[in-house]
């Protein structure tokens, strides 16, 4: 009979040990995070302006001559819409931009991505026009660099600055000039 006892007390602390233990409800808040985990924030509509100057200038037809003329495009300030975003730990992002006006084209879905330690890879291109001529900016070969912030407020300081070097002006009278600029990314300040 002491056999047949301990027979059954081992088996029911065996059957025991594998029943599983009740745990404390989750709140809606936990079950929440824990189906969607910590999402980014979404995107952002931003502004986006351009400020550029004259750095090198030649003339096309006078490169086979030797003495290039002047060309000064003076400086060179526009506006474009753009879409931010930074991951919620503010290493990564990009920037959507597109044509705030009918002086501003844009082509090829312009963009450019930050990456951690301020590197940024830009595509597309950016055509603005002016009277005394127009600007190219392509993204691929222009972008130098970047800075950017997860501190982004209307009013506040910049999104982000993205350094331009080499972009193309062209001038009406046929000159030519590299120029190098910012395209600096505020916060949109929406309308009461």
């Amino acid at each position: 009979m002491h056999r047949f006892l301990a027979a059954t007390l081992i088996a029911t602390t065996l059957s025991a040990c594998d029943a599983p233990t009740p745990t404390a409800p989750m709140s809606p808040t936990e079950v929440a995070l824990a189906r969607t985990g910590d999402p980014p924030p979404p995107p952002e509509d931003a502004d986006v302006l351009g400020f550029f100057g004259a750095t090198e200038s030649f003339g096309v037809a006078a490169l086979a001559e030797g003495e290039p003329p002047t060309i000064d495009p003076g400086p060179l300030e526009f506006s474009l819409d753009g879409r931010y975003f930074l991951s919620g730990g503010g290493m990564n992002g990009w920037l959507r931009l597109s044509s705030a006006s009918g002086t501003v084209i844009t082509f090829s879905d312009p963009r450019v991505t930050f990456r951690d330690g301020g590197t940024a890879i830009g595509s597309g291109i950016i055509k603005v026009v002016f009277d005394h001529g127009y600007l190219i900016i392509d993204l691929a070969t222009d972008v130098v660099g970047a800075t950017f912030s997860n501190v982004c407020a209307a009013g506040g300081d910049p999104c982000a600055v993205i350094d331009i070097a080499g972009a193309d002006f062209w001038g009406l009278e046929g000159g030519f000039a590299e120029v190098d600029g910012t395209l600096v990314v505020v916060a949109e300040i929406e309308a009461p």
